[in-house]
């Protein structure tokens, strides 16, 4: 079983290349300026460690909404190292969340995956996870 933690400054150089697999690249200093900022505000950014390092990672959210009976956790991120997917780390973070869901009183685990993302699909379907709606995303004009 491998280990689940909450992640630590000293996982940053581990996440910046996980991060970067998952198609978000960004520099050491963004990652922890990011961390400190979900965390902040009562994310929880989970890792998995395996052959003697973090080698996955998951940031799970609590959202309470006015449209459901129960609040929700909500996977923003969920990234194994390509080199190790199908070991189980994937499926440790995931039981990880869905922990922590029950913990505050969610009703529901939900994410949103890339419609490109076929094998990350067949993943979340083998837990469980229920394809039933789309995402739709619009950029902000700052400024």
């Amino acid at each position: 079983m491998p280990n689940v933690r909450d992640a630590r400054p000293d996982d940053i150089p581990a996440l910046v290349p996980l991060l970067a697999e998952l198609g978000y690249p960004a520099t050491s200093e963004t990652v922890n300026t990011r961390l400190d900022a979900v965390t902040a505000q009562g994310a929880r950014v989970l890792v998995a460690e395996s052959e003697g390092g973090v080698r996955a990672v998951a940031v799970l959210h609590h959202m309470v909404t006015l449209h459901r009976a129960a609040p929700v956790a909500y996977l923003s991120a969920l990234v194994v190292a390509e080199s190790i997917r199908g070991t189980g780390l994937g499926r440790a973070l995931v039981d990880a969340a869905a922990a922590l869901g029950a913990e505050w009183g969610c009703g529901s685990l939900e994410l949103t995956s890339n419609d490109r993302r076929v094998d990350a699909h067949r993943f979340y379907a083998s837990l469980g996870f229920v394809s039933e709606s789309r995402k739709f995303r619009r950029p902000i004009a700052q400024g």
